[in-house]
């Protein structure tokens, strides 16, 4: 399955250290500008890849909606509210978005890369957090997601 959706997104097998474009005519058109580095992560919403802004030479996360959801339209809407949401946020807890958009059927969310570990890594790598600490990355997480609650309102 894997290869099936990375060909679907035109990227090519790269070798070794070289770089992945993500488009459909050699490299020519790209999405927006950024080339693949390497698959981050995958969840019910898409794939997200290390990228390289290839004007700025700025490292970015790129989610990319799997093209299997493309024929179900409460995905791609699904897809477009989370990118219209994050691009209304702007707090030091929330990953900010720079880019947004669809190129020849792709649908992408830009995000700003943060190199570190997620929280399922984390654990893995030290055992289940003192309640302290996991306490303060919940303390985090809803002072960032609470941030703007006039622009979405109550939750």
């Amino acid at each position: 399955m894997r290869a099936n959706f990375v060909a679907a997104f035109g990227v090519r097998r790269c070798r070794e250290r070289s770089v992945c474009r993500v488009g459909r005519s050699h490299g020519i058109r790209q999405a927006a500008r950024y080339e693949l580095r390497h698959k981050l992560g995958e969840g019910g919403m898409g794939v997200v890849y290390k990228a390289i802004h290839t004007r700025l030479k700025r490292p970015v996360a790129i989610k990319l909606l799997p093209p299997e959801k493309l024929a179900n339209g409460a995905a791609v809407s699904r897809f477009h509210r989370e990118m219209e949401a994050i691009g209304q946020l702007d707090d030091p807890h929330i990953v900010r978005a720079h880019d947004a958009g669809e190129v020849d059927g792709t649908h992408y969310l830009v995000m700003e890369f943060i190199d570190g570990l997620d929280l399922r890594r984390l654990q893995e790598r030290v055992g289940p957090l003192p309640i302290a600490d996991a306490c303060e990355i919940v303390r985090q997480a809803a002072q960032g997601l609470g941030s703007d609650e006039s622009r979405f309102g109550p939750s």
